[in-house]
């Protein structure tokens, strides 16, 4: 029996994600490799300076094409609303200089003086062609690596204070920055941000499908909260990761929930698929080769989705929840059954409930004769213990590790 089972917002935000992926970069993207290295290039000879929400710009030139980028990380304590509202400032060595973007969204004031400024830039996973007298260059922005505040003027941020706690939950950001930034090979963006709400109730809630709480916010609340009426609202919470949106002026945050209890347990669920890279075990595998790249990326989309998933962070679900349990819940997220909607897995997956036979077209036997899906309680290592226990019979009962790994040898593992 599936203990967990998450409530549909299929379509609720179809369009607005449509329209996100297509102003996702105002650069057009075309065929490229990945960049692998940047190199410094000087100061541009017109001008003196460059800075983008107060922080002085870098000049560089990535390995994957001619183009030229002005590049920014704004300072520690910049929130992602900072960089969605930024301010260009162009300092230069002669009045006279043109500048200009041909990109929608940018436009300099200051013309005839010697500093020009381009204020409310949405720099969030968004490039910009900027001509600096004869020479055109791509400016790009992002955020510190690590935790990510949130401005007490942005309009997607939320205060939320579960019934019977003394304080409110801890709402935060946490973000990983690609260097690359403005690079048109990343067409899905360099800068990752996801936000969480985290709590430890000092009870354990009757039912964790409706917990009382409130929220404080002049967004519009959906996801695996209820409002009940004004600032009061029944959480969802008996998903391993329920979330909540925030939606306000066309723009839409997901905010995971990571709610504890004293009857609940944090895990790490994992993916690994080091068992893909070419001969591991230093045996021949005649599956792999021609079929390596395209089962490579089969795996890459399901480490996608399961950070989108988990957010990085370490799961909590009810103490007797069993593996299986989360792998249906996880499938049923990233078939699209997410606040947003989207479709993280192309391929099939078959699953009976008991036994995982193929997983976003993964499958059993794709990499060799032995190969297939298994599962650990501790991090993957290349001669891991399996436990003698399906998944769907092994309980979470205590804070702990599971791996889902694909491997080449059964044998290995036993």
């Amino acid at each position: 029996m599936r203990l967990m089972t998450r409530r549909s917002t299929k379509g609720v935000f179809t369009a607005l994600l449509l329209v996100m992926m297509l102003l996702l970069t105002a650069v057009p993207a075309f065929a490229l490799d990945a960049p692998t290295s940047s190199t410094p290039f000087s100061t541009p000879s017109e001008v003196t300076s460059i800075t983008i929400g107060g922080k002085a710009v870098v000049y560089e030139a990535d390995d994957n094409g001619s183009a030229k980028f002005i590049r920014a990380v704004l300072n520690p304590g910049s929130t992602e609303y900072d960089l969605k509202h930024a301010t260009v400032v162009v300092n230069l060595v002669n009045s006279g200089t043109a500048v200009s973007s041909s990109t929608p969204g940018l436009t300099f004031s200051g013309s005839g003086t010697t500093t020009r400024t381009a204020t409310n830039v949405d720099l969030v996973n968004k490039a910009y062609n900027v001509t600096i007298g004869s020479n055109t260059y791509i400016l790009a922005a992002g955020l510190p690596d690590g935790s990510v505040g949130i401005a007490v003027g942005d309009p997607l941020a939320v205060g939320v204070t579960f019934s019977g706690q003394s304080a409110a939950a801890n709402v935060y950001g946490f973000n990983e920055q690609n260097p690359y930034m403005g690079n048109p090979y990343y067409t899905d963006g360099w800068t990752f941000v996801n936000y969480f709400i985290k709590d430890a109730l000092s009870s354990t809630p009757a039912d964790r499908s409706d917990v009382a709480g409130t929220v404080t916010t002049s967004a519009t609340i959906a996801g695996d909260a209820t409002q009940i009426s004004g600032s009061s609202y029944s959480f969802d919470l008996s998903q391993a990761v329920p979330s909540i949106t925030a939606s306000a002026g066309g723009d839409v945050r997901l905010y995971r929930l990571f709610v504890s209890d004293p009857a609940t347990v944090e895990v790490d669920y994992l993916f690994d698929f080091t068992e893909l890279g070419e001969d591991i075990y230093n045996e021949d595998f005649p599956y792999y080769e021609g079929n390596g790249p395209e089962l490579r990326a089969k795996a890459d989309q399901i480490l996608t989705a399961i950070n989108e998933y988990t957010g990085g962070q370490p799961i909590t679900v009810a103490s007797g929840t069993t593996v299986m349990d989360v792998l249906l819940d996880f499938t049923d997220w990233a078939n699209g059954d997410n606040p947003l909607s989207i479709d993280y897995f192309p391929y099939p997956t078959i699953n009976s409930g008991t036994y995982l036979s193929r997983l976003n077209g993964l499958g059993e036997f794709d990499g060799g004769s032995l190969s297939g899906w298994m599962y650990t309680d501790v991090p993957y290592t290349l001669n891991c213990s399996v436990p003698w226990v399906g998944a769907a019979d092994y309980a979470l009962t205590a804070d702990g590790t599971i791996t889902w790994f694909y491997t080449t040898d059964y044998f290995n593992h036993f």
